[in-house]
């Protein structure tokens, strides 16, 4: 069943709430998380499913409805640049991308597996047992062949153009230098501005301000002079085109099916991308959305879909966690926090199998979620809900030379 895309357009800045406490207090401040985490836009989507099936939520959910909410597939969020005839994908950098800044000169630099029998593992306290994981490989450590100078820029933009950057890195990562103004001005690099808004108490009848009645809040601007942005989502499961909430204070979006195609190769593997990793049989996974995995930053194993290969993580690359919790409407009961392997995680993987398998296995996982908990599930919840709800949306690039076994 062919997955349709739909956008999510705020019509003005949109509030995702990071979590901290945000009480009736003279000075309180509610900032939002720099993009939105899977499970808030799998929410939305679901409430508006529900409204097609005509789900009263005014009332609690039976269990079936709950279930069949649950069970929906979504893919994304995705941020995409519109223009009058094509979606172009932005999405997080990837963390074996180093980029660093040496007075004026920025230059991106590779991270790749150094070989274990040059660069063993014991030097690190990754060789050190984990009680909690005791079944943890051991991975290989990660570096650059070249000498990095400098530090991280200032101000580093969050997202990669997916037709300028993005995708030429999957197919050939190497190291360059770059002018990062000019990737701004470009449209290659770019970040999400942040919309500041203080709100007061007015008293109606002296027009005065009211004592302690004034707070602010900092949502995500998706509408600059240059451009619009949307969020991208992708399921199988029909719902309709209409106005509604999402976030922080109800802030109010539009839900519309895209006519505009999306960039090419994004939802689907590149040529070149996928006679490498055959020949090779070695890739790197990179993830467009964060993941959700209980060995925390890899995951315990890969999906195979039930073909005769293995995939065996070497290396991964992870960028600093993020955390996420929310509100579970059935139960109306807090979740858990949980930690994520940030969007732009890479994992280093060998395959063995055949080239027909491994190319059939290429085209199943890219654009799959692959979230994965070996947890039994909480009664009402359904296995690998992570998976279900958008994290760990995972693309594939090249891994063809190996691992180093010198550093300059």
């Amino acid at each position: 069943m062919p997955r349709d895309l739909w956008l999510i357009q705020p019509f003005n800045s949109l509030v995702v709430a990071d979590g901290r406490p945000f009480e009736n207090q003279p000075g309180a401040r509610a900032k939002s998380l720099s993009f939105p985490p899977p499970s808030v836009t799998a929410g939305g989507f679901r409430a508006r499913a529900g409204v097609k099936a005509n789900y009263d939520f005014a009332q609690k959910l039976t269990p079936e409805q709950h279930k069949t909410l649950l069970n929906m597939q979504v893919h994304g969020p995705i941020l995409l640049k519109e223009s009058l005839d094509l979606l172009i994908p932005f999405v997080a950098i990837p963390a074996d991308a180093l980029i660093r800044q040496d007075g004026s000169n920025v230059t991106c630099y590779r991270l790749q597996p150094l070989d274990p029998a040059y660069f063993p593992s014991e030097q690190t306290d990754l060789n050190q047992p984990d009680p909690k994981h005791p079944n943890q490989p051991r991975f290989a450590l990660v570096g650059s062949q070249q000498l990095t100078k400098g530090k991280a820029p200032a101000n580093l933009p969050r997202f990669w153009n997916w037709d300028g950057l993005f995708l030429p890195w999957l197919i050939n990562p190497h190291i360059h230098e770059f002018s990062l103004e000019q990737q701004v001005a470009d449209g290659q690099m770019l970040d999400l501005e942040r919309d500041t808004r203080t709100h007061v108490g007015i008293t109606a009848s002296t027009q005065v301000a009211e004592d302690g009645q004034l707070f602010q809040t900092q949502g995500l601007n998706f509408h600059t002079l240059a451009a619009s942005y949307s969020l991208g989502l992708w399921s199988e499961t029909p719902i309709d085109s209409a106005v509604a909430s999402l976030g922080a204070e109800r802030r109010l979006i539009n839900w519309r099916q895209s006519a505009i195609p999306v960039s090419p190769n994004f939802t689907n593997i590149h040529p070149a991308i996928l006679n490498d990793i055959k020949q090779a049989k070695h890739c790197r996974i990179v993830l467009l959305t964060p993941a959700i995995w209980d060995a925390g930053f890899y995951p315990n194993k890969l999906p195979t879909f039930e073909l005769p290969i293995t995939a065996t993580i070497k290396a991964v690359v992870n960028p600093r966690p993020e955390y996420v919790s929310g509100w579970d409407l059935q139960a109306q009961t807090p979740r858990e926090t949980r930690r994520l392997a940030a969007a732009g995680t890479v994992l280093f993987v060998e395959l063995a199998g055949s080239e027909a398998e491994i190319e059939q296995w290429a085209h199943q996982i890219w654009f799959h979620n692959i979230s994965s908990c070996d947890k039994k599930p909480k009664e009402g919840h359904i296995a690998d809900q992570a998976a279900k709800d958008g994290f760990g949306l995972a693309v594939l690039g090249t891994w063809n030379d190996g691992y180093l076994q010198e550093l300059a």
